[in-house]
């Protein structure tokens, strides 16, 4: 296995644990309205609840879709 095909897997894994996935805010696998590049590894990896302001966040918080 390459190092791009684990990441690939990482991402997955996290995509599939991580609220994000049922915001209404989300954009992408790894994007949001709230954050200009990626969504942070904290809120993805579920360690950070987006519930809650988060540094560079626009102003932007989960809410269920």
């Amino acid at each position: 296995m390459t190092i791009g095909e684990r990441h690939h897997i990482d991402e997955m894994q996290v995509i599939q644990v991580t609220p994000c996935r049922t915001c209404k805010h989300r954009t992408g696998p790894m994007t949001c309205e709230a954050f200009d590049v990626t969504i942070p590894m904290p809120i993805l990896k579920g360690e950070f609840d987006h519930k809650l302001p988060y540094p560079n966040d626009n102003g932007i918080q989960y809410e269920a879709k």
